[in-house]
């Protein structure tokens, strides 16, 4: 009777938006589910085999995947800590081996090292947040679960889609940890994060904060019943209640979406009775879907209530229904609620949409109707017909009071109600207002009124508002519920509702956002987290949370950008630079800079946030590695093409060499130059070039002067240097670089050299010993005797001395004052032979000298002045060998006599008598001059006597 054949037609509209269970088929382009009645078996399907999976730490994982999976769930770890939670080592390395093991089970995806990263990133973070209590293995179940269900739905997927599947999923499922084992969260979080990654096409214009509510609302909602039920069936309900939440696309609220996926995964699970798991799915797909088309007039609460009726119901007829019937029914009665909801009663919501739900199923089942769009019309029309009878009657139809008409129908098992009573009386609506915190309640009855408060922070509080009073109570900033009643029980309307919705907002401080080379910086001054949110005019959204009195930087792409934010827990409003919203322009990063140098990359982050460089090569294998803010590394590479980019940790493609990528080539490496071998001695520096081919190297100083040496092959070259530091480089006549002592750059150094001592020169006259020193410094002189006796002689610089000795035989030795060691005469020690000192010739009184006297007094001695004067006119005549005495005998002139004193011949007299003093001086002192002129007196007196005049010989010698 309901199968109305016009409807049929219809359902061809809709036919396209219902999605094929995951768990029934392995291809999506099947229409048909498993028919009822065939258990589990559709839970084959890969998504639902992630569940069972155990974390391992097999090394078959290729590299660049492993290591995009560690970073990411590392960085996530840096986002959880950023919001302020205390995580231990354990737990990021729980999280970091979750993640591992994900992008090992899913490998068969084809997943890129991006939307690994992405969804190791997003699971990581969602784990550890929820981390404070949970255990070790819960985090890491939460982890894998979270990046596992994200990634077995990749290939459609963007990577801002896959973070945020991953975080909620994850983070809704580990929540749940007091009641929930570890198979069930990791089971509950791949369902959360598969089923919003699933819909990545219908989920292109969703904002992050939905998609994570989606995830997330589903995996908690999954978790939520505290019966028995299996790990595929609570996968399939958080899969379904997560991708009905993102299904439409649009601009429902967050939490909305979340809170409708948590009732519909948790009606799904409500039928105590085998179910399967597609029946399981659609009911919570069907519900979540259908409560959100319509959601801008219907309160958190009522939207749960209405997604939990239309789950429940639906599954309540799965022993008759299929699961293409039981969506479509739980899609109706949720979309028929949500129409009618402002004639319905809270009370009464989600037993007029179950009752609606389980009907259309019901009925569906029972004509066999097969079309989504009829079923869909019949629960819509079951929740118009059930409002209906509610306004007329004031009860539900299906609920039997024994009076009022309705004998004959039904109650459902849970529903009873007592007989109808006398009307109540009619009672003033009590006002409820709130400002800032403080909740106002004013009542203006002639009675009492018990107010109940119940909300998400506390189960329920009750104030008692005396008659015709006010009261003023403060609370948190949440979302509460308020009814009241008499003492007697009799309910008293609150702001002319049964039960009134009341939100208490934060009191905030406003967020400052600004942007300085392209790193955003957002500063959070209150006391709670805050969600800030990014949206260019491309409509590319970024989200990020800041912790409380923290702050956090980010990154963006080039661009304006209006700027939202709003508490990350219930997502009350926050101002931005003190307007709800404000516009950001954001500048590009400074470019990376990236060199070859034969087979060395060389890569430079000039930015003040750390990069990651991805460095693909002709086969398309990626291998990334990190580069720190204003730092820079080197990659030896192997021959061949590559492509290097560059992006930030929030996947901000960053310039390489100001192009979007740098394209370069690495050719064969060429002979393998030998280093230099360079040495030093003393200030000089010596170079060899073991090569054949030339160099050139240049040597710099402290300052910053540089000279170079070009050494050719095979060959050596040396050069003086001041004192100093020094660095020598090389390179060929091309470029190449040459080592220098096996170092790129060699450092050395050129000592000070000390001055030479030059070598004293000494000389011996008689008893004279003649010292002198060229040098710039004293010299102290050491004459030893034969007897070890010692005597020093102080020599000044640049200064000769003649000391006095006895005669002997004496050793020389010399050294500066600071003990270093002159040589003498070139020698380190020099013996010499002091002799006696030479006679004087005694005054005679005789006047027969007075020529002689006479030559003294007149200070013209002949023999004793001119040895003073060290030209003595003999030794003259020996010197030049052409003494005066050969003159005599070749001129038969007595020239010796004149030369001395033409008057007084004293030294040819002298000589006559073999007395002279010179003679004897002579004979004791100067034996080599009586060796060079042994006859010159004897040929004197045998030749002269008689030319000469007579004198008066000295009687005696002189002494």
């Amino acid at each position: 009777m309901r199968a109305v054949p016009s409807l049929v037609l219809a359902g061809i509209v809709v036919c396209s938006a219902f999605v094929t269970p995951v768990f029934a088929s392995q291809s999506h382009a099947d229409a048909t589910v498993a028919a009822p009645g065939s258990g589990d078996s559709g839970a084959t399907g890969e998504v639902a085999a992630l569940a069972r999976a155990e974390v391992s730490q097999d090394d078959d994982l290729p590299p660049q995947l492993r290591e995009a999976a560690i970073r990411g769930a590392r960085d996530g770890a840096l986002l959880a800590q950023e919001q302020g939670v205390n995580v231990t080592q354990r737990q990021v390395q729980a999280a970091v081996d979750g993640a591992v093991s994900a992008a090992r089970q899913t490998q068969r995806q084809d997943a890129s090292v991006r939307q690994i990263q992405a969804a190791a990133k997003g699971a990581s973070h969602g784990a550890l947040v929820q981390s404070q209590s949970a255990a070790v293995e819960q985090v890491q179940a939460g982890a894998y679960g979270g990046a596992a269900g994200a990634l077995v739905q990749s290939q459609n997927a963007s990577v801002v889609q896959l973070q945020s599947a991953g975080y909620g999923a994850a983070h809704g499922a580990v929540a749940q940890h007091q009641q929930a084992n570890v198979t069930q969260i990791q089971a509950a979080a791949i369902g959360g994060a598969a089923g919003v990654a699933s819909e990545s096409t219908q989920a292109q214009d969703l904002s992050v904060s939905q998609l994570q509510e989606a995830a997330q609302g589903g995996a908690y909602g999954a978790l939520s019943q505290n019966q028995t039920v299996s790990i595929e069936q609570v996968q399939a309900a958080a899969f379904g209640a997560a991708s009905g939440g993102v299904a439409n696309g649009g601009d429902a609220d967050p939490k909305k979406i979340q809170e409708a996926s948590v009732g519909a995964a948790h009606g799904a699970l409500f039928q105590r009775q085998a179910v399967t798991v597609e029946q399981v799915q659609a009911a919570a797909r069907g519900a979540c879907e259908g409560s959100l088309e319509q959601s801008q007039s219907v309160s958190i609460v009522q939207i749960q209530q209405i997604s939990v009726g239309a789950s429940q119901g639906a599954i309540s007829q799965s022993q008759q229904a299929s699961a293409r019937q039981i969506q479509a029914a739980a899609t109706g009665a949720s979309r028929g609620a949500v129409t009618q909801i402002q004639t319905i009663e809270i009370t009464q919501i989600q037993t007029i949409v179950l009752n609606a739900a389980a009907d259309a199923a019901d009925d569906a089942a029972q004509t066999g109707t097969d079309e989504p769009d009829v079923i869909i019309q019949q629960a819509v029309t079951n929740v118009e017909q059930n409002v209906e009878v509610t306004v007329e009657t004031g009860d539900v139809e299906n609920v039997t009071d024994g009076e009022d008409g309705d004998e004959n129908i039904t109650d459902d098992e849970n529903v009873t109600d007592d007989q109808d009573e006398e009307p109540p009386i009619d009672l003033e609506s009590l006002n409820v207002s709130v400002e800032n915190q403080s909740v106002s309640f004013e009542n203006a009855n002639d009675v009492a009124v018990v107010v109940t408060v119940e909300g998400d922070r506390f189960d329920e509080q009750n104030v008692t508002v005396g008659a015709n009073d006010a009261l003023t109570e403060s609370f948190p900033h949440g979302n509460y519920t308020v009814t009241a009643q008499t003492a007697d029980g009799e309910p008293v309307p609150v702001n002319g509702q049964a039960e009134f919705q009341l939100t208490v907002e934060p009191t905030v401080e406003s967020v400052t956002v600004s942007a300085t080379d392209g790193v955003v910086t957002v500063e959070n001054p209150n006391s709670l987290s805050v969600a800030v949110e990014f949206e260019n005019e491309t409509g590319e959204q970024r989200s990020i949370t800041v912790g409380a009195n923290d702050s956090r930087t980010t990154t963006l792409s080039p661009g304006e950008y209006v700027v939202t934010a709003a508490t990350e827990e219930r997502r009350f409003a926050v101002p931005v630079n003190g307007q709800s919203e404000a516009t950001l322009p954001v500048e590009a990063l400074p470019s990376a800079t990236a060199s070859v140098d034969g087979q060395t990359l060389n890569v430079e982050n000039p930015t003040d946030v750390r990069l990651t460089f991805l460095l693909t090569d002709e086969a398309n294998d990626t291998e990334q590695f990190l580069v720190l803010a204003g730092e820079n590394d080197t990659r030896e590479l192997d021959p061949g093409n590559y492509t290097l980019t560059a992006e930030t940790r929030d996947d901000v493609r960053v310039p390489v060499n100001d192009e979007s990528a740098f394209s370069f080539e690495v050719g064969a490496p060429g002979p393998t130059l030998e280093s230099l071998n360079l040495s030093t001695d003393d200030s000089e520096v010596t170079i060899e070039n073991p090569n054949d081919e030339s160099v050139v190297v240049t040597v710099s100083d402290e300052a910053g002067a540089t000279d170079t040496l070009e050494v050719d092959g095979n060959e050596t070259v040396s050069a003086g240097l001041p004192a100093g530091n020094y660095t020598a480089s090389a390179e060929t006549d091309d470029g190449e670089t040459v080592q220098v002592n096996d170092e790129d750059e060699y450092s050395f150094s050129i000592e000070e050299v000390d001055a030479e001592v030059e070598s004293l020169t000494a000389s011996t006259d008689d008893d004279q010993l003649t010292l002198e020193n060229p040098n710039d410094e004293t010299v102290v002189v050491t004459a030893t005797d034969e007897d070890g006796e010692e005597q020093t002689i102080d020599v000044p610089a640049d200064d000769t001395v003649t000391s006095a000795l006895d005669p002997g035989e004496y050793t020389l030795t010399a050294e500066t004052e600071d003990g270093e060691q002159v040589d003498v005469n070139g020698s380190e020690s020099l013996v010499v032979q002091i002799d006696e000192a030479a006679a004087d010739d005694d005054d005679e009184d005789d006047e027969e000298t007075e020529t002689e006297t006479e030559a003294e007094d007149e200070d013209t001695p002949t023999e004793t002045e001119v040895e003073d004067e060290d030209t003595p006119t003999e030794t003259e005549v020996e010197d030049e060998d052409t003494p005066t005495e050969t003159e005599v005998e070749d001129e038969d002139t007595p020239t010796e006599t004149e030369v001395e004193d033409e008057d007084t011949p004293t030294e040819t007299e002298a000589e006559d008598e073999d007395t002279p003093t010179e003679t004897e001086a002579e004979d004791e002192d100067t034996p080599v001059e009586e060796e060079d002129t042994p006859t010159q007196p004897e040929e004197a007196d045998a030749e002269e006597p008689d030319e000469q005049e007579p004198t008066e010989p000295p009687t005696e010698p002189a002494e």
